[in-house]
This record gives C-alpha cells, structure tokens and sequence, in this order.
C-alpha cells in the first residue's frame, strides 16, 4: 500500500492546466482591453477633420 503526502498526478495535471487557462484567460482580455483602447484611439484620429 502506497502512501503519498500531495495530490495524485492527475490532479496536480488538472490544477496545472486550470493555472495556465487561466494565465491565457488573463493575458487575452487584457490584449484585447489594449486593443480595443487603440483602435478607439486610431478611429478618433482618423476621422478627426484637418
């Protein structure tokens, strides 16, 4: 009989995996906050008249 202190592999492979989502998750939505912000900010340039 094995005993282990910790979670078992597949386990820490789903918390692993949860952590990277949501990294990705995070740095997606604030890629496209900052895009948005400098589209908005390239459209007001744009259609400002001279």
């Amino acid at each position: 009989m094995f005993l282990r202190a910790g979670p078992s592999i597949s386990e820490y492979k789903e918390g692993k995996i949860k952590s990277i989502g949501l990294f990705f998750e995070k740095t997606i939505s604030s890629f496209s906050r900052s895009f948005a912000d400098l589209f908005e900010m390239l459209w007001s340039v744009l259609t400002t008249p001279f």
